[in-house]
């Protein structure tokens, strides 16, 4: 099993919404926003624009229409790292995509 890093989900939320509040220029959210209501969350409570992600386009790469379309509530991603880990000896793809995302 490789570590996660803490706080696993949305760890960078508070940062964007303290940026968010001192900036007159929009602000793309990233870091663990994988599931559709923290982002509606986020969205609508004006602590970011937009919400970038990353790591869910490498195990889904139609993430986005799912999401809108309802036929998921959240990235099948496990945020497990080993796709960025071994990116430099092989091509980016999710090794861990099919376990079961921890709670």
């Amino acid at each position: 099993s490789v570590p996660r890093p803490l706080p696993y989900e949305g760890y960078n939320r508070s940062a964007a919404k303290a940026i968010k509040q001192n900036v007159g220029i929009p602000v793309i959210a990233v870091g663990g926003i994988h599931r559709r209501a923290m982002m509606e969350e986020m969205l609508a409570n004006g602590e970011a624009d937009a919400i970038s992600m990353c790591r869910p386009f490498i195990i889904e790469s139609n993430i986005v229409a799912k999401l809108r379309k309802g036929k998921q509530e959240s990235s099948r991603c496990s945020m497990c790292n080993i796709c960025g880990m071994s990116i430099e000896e092989v091509p980016l793809r999710c090794f861990y995509g099919k376990l079961k995302k921890p709670s």
